[in-house]
């Protein structure tokens, strides 16, 4: 065997466990994402198919905002308009006549008096009219009907969440914030997050409180999927 072959033989034995190494270290490796717990309040019934889209969608907008999100059902039988929980999502069919909610709304933050608490209202049936398609929503969407809706309510659920972690962050002009979305926004693959959300998310989680009760174990999805 020449010279030559042997020593390049013996540098790559010796730098190979070092590339692999490399390549095994994560990307975010040292940036540990902040578990933020919502309790879940279905009270449109979605589909276990719908309600996964959803997670996916909304994990990976928060995700990359720095907040791991653990989902979990709400108590059953419970009223949720008492907080208990950090986060409450609620999935509402109507507006509460108590927090006199204008019409036509996709979702609201209703502040409890607490900042680390909220009460996050969505409403499924606003969503999908804005994007096309017919409510209630237990008909028997298509594939493709219940992807785009997944990933709208998945974005207007993380649009809420950002105001409800960061709520001096005004909406943008543009990107996940934007004031007022339409069908193209919200259906937009290559919608962004701009920096200006990146920082007042990351100002308003070092301010948060939550402590999930939820074995870390179970990941992002829980009992909600």
């Amino acid at each position: 065997m020449p010279n030559w072959i042997h020593r390049c033989k013996i540098v790559l034995v010796s730098v190979l466990p070092v590339l692999l190494a490399l390549i095994s270290v994560p990307i975010h490796a040292g940036v540990e994402p902040m578990a933020i717990e919502l309790a879940v309040f279905d009270r449109v019934h979605l589909s276990k198919q719908m309600r996964q889209r959803i997670i996916a969608e909304t994990d990976s907008i928060l995700l990359e905002l720095g907040a791991h999100l653990v989902w979990q059902d709400g108590p059953s039988g419970y009223q949720a308009y008492v907080p208990t929980d950090a986060i409450q999502i609620i999935l509402s069919k109507s507006r509460p006549e108590q927090w006199g909610l204008p019409p036509n709304i996709m979702g609201e933050v209703v502040p409890t008096g607490e900042r680390s608490r909220k009460l996050v209202f969505v409403f499924p049936a606003e969503v999908a009219r804005l994007v096309g398609l017919p409510a209630p929503l237990n008909l028997p969407y298509r594939a493709t009907e219940s992807r785009r809706l997944a990933r709208a309510l998945g974005r207007v659920i993380a649009h809420e969440l950002v105001h409800a972690i960061a709520p001096d962050h005004t909406h943008a002009t543009e990107g996940i914030m934007l004031g007022r979305h339409g069908t193209a926004t919200l259906l937009d693959p290559e919608l962004k997050i701009d920096a200006s959300c990146k920082a007042a998310f990351k100002a308003g989680l070092s301010a948060f409180d939550s402590s999930p009760q939820i074995d870390q174990s179970q990941q992002h999805i829980a009992n909600w999927a």
